[in-house]
């Protein structure tokens, strides 16, 4: 069956290199003002507070998740992007699994950047469960991507990655993977010995509690988890500085005498193309 496909008269071009690092940046923002804005707020204690913590009441809880909403998008788009770079763009003899590894790396990508949304929209005060279960793939889900990443990373080197962009990713999954299970630790320990005298939310956990030295440990741990998963998603703006995106082309399925802007083709669909510059 014929195949009809869309013309445009105008080819928009995007440079992509500016996504990974808009990520980062909306991330950085998003969490150091919802912190201090926190803080003075008097919603959490000013020292080492869950980062989630810092958005679970407003007005910086509106502020947090819209910001996060729009870093889950954007981390979305890089991992999406990243799996296009490696599909059409990197051919590497002696290494079978790469096509499987490629399409294991854009799924985890992909859930733990729906975890950050899940995150933003389901405060712990509200919706405890949801929340954890965000966490966990952001962070969990994450980790594991950055390990999934480096590898590829260090075996398509010299061809697309140099070495020190190897190293760095590298230090960025052991310090993110380390900090992660740690982490999960040291967070059931601080519950296990939390008795707040006054049946206060945890989000405002103070020595008293009890589990303090543990909260605090757990705190951190997901600070720096956080910190190496923004950094290691804004490496790519890199290398993503030699490709542009060139959209848009849509095709029609099926097509009706209607369609008098269609003209008719033989080729398999064409979707936005991923062009090296």
């Amino acid at each position: 069956m014929p195949r009809f496909r869309l013309t445009f008269p105008v080819r928009v071009s995007l440079f992509i290199h500016h996504i990974p690092l808009a990520a980062g940046v909306v991330f950085a923002v998003a969490i150091l003002i919802s912190y201090v804005w926190a803080v003075l707020n008097d919603h959490v204690p000013p020292i080492f507070p869950y980062i989630s913590d810092t958005g679970t009441f407003a007005p910086e809880s509106c502020f947090f998740g819209q910001l996060l909403n729009i870093g889950a998008v954007l981390v979305a788009l890089t991992v999406y992007l990243r799996y296009i770079e490696l599909r059409d763009f990197v051919h590497v003899d002696n290494f079978p699994r790469f096509g499987c590894l490629s399409r294991l790396s854009v799924t985890l990508g992909l859930i733990s950047s729906f975890g950050v949304s899940l995150v933003a929209n389901f405060q712990e005060v509200n919706q405890i469960e949801l929340h954890i279960v965000g966490a966990n793939m952001v962070f969990g889900l994450g980790a594991i991507y950055m390990w999934v990443e480096t590898y590829i990373t260090y075996k398509i080197h010299p061809g697309r990655e140099s070495k020190w962009m190897c190293h760095f990713r590298l230090i960025c999954a052991v310090v993110g993977l380390l900090a992660f299970v740690n982490m999960m630790v040291t967070i059931a320990v601080a519950f296990h010995y939390y008795k707040p005298l006054d049946n206060r939310q945890p989000v405002y956990w103070l020595p008293e509690d009890g589990g303090w030295e543990w909260h605090t440990a757990s705190s951190v741990s997901e600070w720096v988890v956080a910190t190496m998963e923004v950094l290691f998603f804004s490496s790519y703006t890199k290398e993503f500085k030699r490709f542009k995106l060139i959209f848009p082309k849509l095709v029609l399925a099926e097509a009706t005498p209607s369609d008098s802007i269609c003209e008719s083709s033989d080729t398999e669909p064409v979707y936005p193309s991923f062009a090296a510059v």
